[in-house]
């Protein structure tokens, strides 16, 4: 027996033949830094981890770096999350339109005016020190830091999440 789906759009009538799959995401998030090399890279990662996919999440930086930073992939892989094919994404003022929740990763975000159009007072600022320039175990406790964060926040929109 095939299956017939419904869809209407404005005044237009799609009829899709067969199966068809809609993700309907909890929540969309956007996450901020500066390079988006090291914080909001992890962060993203733990977030799709985490939610099993429930979760729309991007991470931006207003200047990105060339590539992720190694440590960063490095510190990922330790807990068997692989970003070494990420990319570090320019914000851009359309992303701000596309979630529900800002998260700044550092105090150095904030200051930063090539992040208009948002509200500083609307973004939930986590106040994680940025571990370039640093040694791998400040990036270690760094990621340690933004898995707590990662959890704290589920649990204060009621995300339901992967409990390792």
């Amino acid at each position: 027996m095939q299956k017939y789906f419904l869809i209407l759009l404005d005044v237009k009538i799609i009829i899709f033949k067969g199966s068809f799959t809609y993700i309907n995401y909890m929540v969309a998030i956007l996450l901020l830094g500066i390079l988006n090399s090291t914080r909001s890279q992890m962060a993203e990662a733990l977030i799709k981890k985490l939610s099993r996919g429930s979760v729309k999440v991007i991470s931006a930086g207003d200047q990105i770096s060339e590539k992720i930073h190694p440590f960063t992939i490095q510190a990922m892989a330790e807990i068997g999350i692989d970003i070494s094919n990420q990319q570090p994404k320019k914000f851009n003022a359309k992303m701000v339109k596309e979630v529900d929740h800002i998260v700044s990763m550092g105090v150095d975000v904030p200051k930063n005016p090539n992040f208009y159009p948002i509200v500083w007072n609307d973004v939930i600022n986590w106040d994680l020190d940025n571990p370039s320039g640093s040694d791998f175990s400040f990036f270690q406790d760094i990621r340690d830091k933004i898995q707590i964060k990662v959890k704290k926040m589920f649990e204060m929109f009621a995300i339901p999440y992967e409990n390792e």
